[in-house]
């Protein structure tokens, strides 16, 4: 055990207040005891107390292990400490320090670490006191590698190995080092058995580096950053070159103490005839007077790559629609991409639909389109002529996803209610296992579940009827379709107890013959006979299911009923009778539709097709004129649809009340829908152009620069993506940014985490390249959000620089800090001795409780002190 002070003059204090404190006992000997205790006994001792604590008494003890381990930090960045010794000595003065802290006897094994040369054994075994076994200087490499702490700790001697022990560990650095976080024990308390601690001694020498440069596009060249730091106060000049031309030349950076920097600069005269189509960007930094100890993080560069002055547009269908403002690439439906990240790594901004229809199209190939709108800003055009919207079921195939993403209605939402009559065959036949079906369904399941998906087609006050037949009629359910099915699309099973439809449907036992004659009261009734008809009211539509032969019709009275209610008829039967048979003979006198209905797994979609010949809207050939929203284009078109604009959408072509073209923001994007085409060069050409351009996705958050970088771990680790944010010079913080990975099956979304000024991060997992954005919240949620940019896979990945300055370790427990200005190393107090107590806290507390002692026995119960 050992006792040492720190500031020895103040115990010549103490003896002097005892002293007083004596010759006043003595001068007092008149007064009481009480006196004498609370005026002189308590307050002078209360004063030696606290000039003990000034003093800085510490009482220690050796470390109890044989030997113990120096680490000593040898990378380039610690050229300036003194153990490196300048023209030699380093071995010397660590020897001396040695001595000082652990004794003349003291073992000690010496390692180095940092540089190219790793972790290594410098001495191993030597006395601290025998001056003849260390050497005056390290003989060491320093260029290049980092200075990895956590390899340094992880080293074990092959006695420690052998006998199973640690030795205690003396970490000596600058404190820029990597690599701690992965090494155990780095924490405080630290576990290591025996382990001393950390001394951090700055170097007086000023380190400046890059830490990255980027760029952006502005509106006249190129913004050029550059985050710079430095480990102290000092003077830098950047130089900032373009394909070795010189943009800036010795820009002063002046720094108050250790900190980093932003530094823009602008080239105005940026083109994109460099290398590869760009510019190779080099930012330097020079020290003044013209030096810099450690010149391996100088530089910095980068590739920047002009953006394309047209759009990326690709067509899907054909592809002569767009002209040659834009980028093309041309795509059939069925080739389309399976992920939004392909959409992405191919640099494309706007998907054009022309005129397909929604059959060509998977279900995932609608996902991939939405997410690419909704989840990356892109934008969407649908174009029809003739086969699109309406006419190319954009509300029945895919669950209606293409009509839910359009920007127009494919049939109109405000017209008066409709009348629909279903009248479904419920004979034996129907009551069979369907042919050709993955799963063992009835006939007359399928029915049930094709009027379900036909009933999305209708307003929530369309009037249905649902008939059946056999050998009698019955009629199923009737009323609003809310009252029948709810307002949802399609309800769910859960919905069952409320679906009165749906319960009504499942009551149906097919059985007996096919008489449709049975029916026929019931459908008269249902249509109202003799009724007018409101003004712009649909006719009446009657949807007559059977799936095979009927021997019997009365062909006259269906006319006449159908004739006396103006309603449209649709059969669903097999073609076989559309001939010679009655059905078809009444079919073709009320000019019936006929959908072959011989496959039953196609019901389904037939019930629905029936509603929508009527209620969608239709391809025309009639000649319509047309101007766009701002009068600025007019024309006429001979091949239009009929669509009918969305609540949220914004007009952007109409004719008289009929619109030809709108669009709407969807999520980040924005999609668009043209229902006309136009001759070749015709104003109707400008009009797509202009919206295409308008459909571009956002430039996103410029203030922001993105990179992404793969973690160096076993196994492929994962991805880190930076966003950095700096506008004029200042940081910005506090800001909710959210990582959304696309292109991985499930979409991901990831907060963004602070990690530093204008820093933030967020991991994602996986070896694999991924595409996504970076979304920033505005505000509160009524604010929505804003693209910040997108992470492109290969074309976003960056490398870091050797910047020494950049590594301060944060995460080292806590060291004592010295400047290595400071030659008297007997006033270094290392704050984390394994086995060490620092007495100036209890002498300070125990002085405190003494003057208030004093206090208390004045003023207190004892009542005011007399003489």
């Amino acid at each position: 055990m050992h006792v040492t002070i720190d500031n020895a003059w103040w115990l010549w204090g103490a003896v002097g207040i005892a002293a007083l404190k004596g010759w006043m006992m003595v001068a007092a000997r008149g007064r009481s005891w009480r006196w004498r205790t609370a005026c002189v006994l308590l307050p002078t001792a209360a004063a030696v107390v606290m000039t003990l604590a000034m003093a800085g008494i510490t009482v220690g003890w050796e470390p109890a292990a044989k030997r113990v381990v120096m680490l000593l930090d040898l990378s380039g960045s610690t050229r300036g400490c003194p153990w490196r010794g300048k023209g030699g000595g380093g071995g010397n003065w660590l020897r001396g320090l040695a001595e000082l802290r652990l004794g003349s006897e003291k073992e000690v094994t010496v390692v180095g670490f940092g540089g190219q040369n790793g972790v290594r054994v410098l001495l191993d075994g030597v006395k601290a006191g025998d001056a003849g076994s260390w050497p005056s200087e390290w003989s060491w490499n320093d260029e290049g590698g980092g200075s990895d702490v956590g390899a340094a700790l992880a080293w074990r001697s092959e006695e420690e190995r052998r006998e199973g022990v640690v030795w205690p560990r003396w970490v000596l650095t600058d404190g820029f080092v990597t690599g701690a976080k992965k090494a155990q024990g780095l924490q405080s308390p630290p576990p290591l058995p025996g382990f001393i601690g950390v001394t951090e001694i700055a170097s007086p020498e000023v380190d400046v580096g890059v830490l990255e440069v980027g760029g952006r596009k502005a509106k006249d060249g190129v913004d050029i950053w550059a985050h710079v730091r430095a480990t102290g106060k000092t003077e830098a000049r950047l130089t900032v070159l373009r394909d070795t031309n010189i943009v800036v030349a010795g820009q002063p950076v002046f720094f108050d103490g250790e900190g980093s920097k932003w530094i823009n600069v602008h080239d105005g005269e940026a083109s994109g005839e460099g290398e590869g189509g760009g510019h190779r960007y080099e930012v330097k930094i020079v020290r003044a007077p013209n030096a810099d100890p450690w010149p391996e993080n100088d530089v910095g560069s980068f590739l920047w790559m002009p953006e394309d002055e047209k759009g990326r547009v690709l067509v899907v269908g054909d592809g002569g629609i767009v002209g040659n403002e834009f980028m093309r690439g041309k795509m059939e439906p069925g080739n389309f991409p399976r992920s939004t990240g392909e959409l992405l790594a191919e640099g494309w901004q706007v998907i054009v639909l022309n005129d397909v229809e929604a059959q060509k199209f998977s279900g995932h190939a609608v996902k991939v389109l939405e997410e690419f709108v909704r989840d990356t800003g892109g934008g969407l055009v649908m174009v029809g002529r003739r086969n699109a919207f309406g006419p190319g079921r954009y509300a029945e195939e895919l669950g209606g996803k293409l009509e839910e993403l359009s920007a127009v209605w494919s049939a109109p939402r405000e017209r008066p209610a409709a009348r629909v009559v279903f009248v479904l065959d419920a004979s034996g036949s129907m009551n069979e296992v369907a042919e050709g079906q993955l799963m063992a369904e009835r006939k007359f399941r399928l029915v049930a579940r094709g009027v379900e998906s036909a009933m999305e087609l209708l307003k929530d006050d369309d009037l249905v009827t649902v008939l059946t037949f056999n050998n009698q009629a019955e009629k199923v359910a009737a009323g609003r379709k809310e009252e029948l099915v709810g307002s949802e699309p399609r309800p769910s099973e859960s919905d069952r107890a409320t679906n009165l439809l749906r319960n009504a449907l499942d009551q149906v036992q097919p059985t007996g013959g096919t008489v449709p004659d049975s029916a026929l009261e019931l459908v008269a009734e249902a249509l109202g006979e003799n009724k007018p008809r409101a003004k712009d009211t649909p006719p009446p539509m009657v949807v007559l299911l059977t799936d095979g032969e009927i021997p019997a019709m009365d062909v006259s009275k269906w006319k006449l009923a159908l004739q006396k209610a103006g309603a449209k008829m649709t059969v669903v039967a097999p073609p076989s009778q559309s001939s010679d048979a009655v059905l078809g003979q009444l079919a073709k006198e009320v000019g019936a539709t006929w959908l072959n209905g011989e496959n039953a797994g196609a019901w389904a979609g037939l019930l629905k097709r029936a509603l929508a010949e009527e209620l969608m809207g239709r391809a025309m050939t009639t000649e319509l004129r047309w101007k766009s929203d701002d009068e600025k284009l007019t024309g006429t078109t001979r091949e239009w649809i009929e669509v009918w604009k969305k609540a949220e959408s914004k007009l952007v072509a109409s004719s008289d009340d009929r619109c030809l073209a709108a669009t709407a923001q969807r999520g980040l994007g924005k999609v668009s829908a043209v229902a006309m085409g136009s001759e070749k060069g015709g104003e109707g050409d400008a009009l797509l152009t202009r919206i295409i351009k308008e459909s571009m996705p956002a430039a996103g958050d410029r203030r922001f620069t993105l990179s992404v970088r793969r973690e160096e771990e076993e196994g492929g680790g994962g991805w880190i993506v930076r966003a950095d944010g700096i506008e004029t010079g200042k940081f910005l913080d506090g800001e909710k940014l959210t990582m959304r990975v696309v292109d991985r099956g499930e979409q991901r979304v990831i907060d963004m985490q602070q990690t530093g000024a204008g820093r933030y991060e967020a991991r994602v997992d996986g070896g694999e390249a991924f595409a996504g954005v970076v979304i920033r919240k505005k505000g509160g949620a009524k604010d929505g959000i804003q693209l910040v940019g997108r992470i492109l896979p290969g074309k976003t990945e960056v490398g870091e620089w050797p910047a020494s300055v950049e590594k301060k370790a944060e995460f080292l427990p806590p060291t004592e800090k010295i400047s290595a200005n400071e030659t008297d190393r007997r006033k270094w107090k290392p704050r984390i001795w394994r086995w060490r107590m620092d007495l100036s806290r209890g002498f300070w507390v125990l002085g405190g409780l003494l003057a208030l002692s004093s206090l208390w026995v004045r003023r207190g119960p004892m009542g005011r002190v007399r003489s």
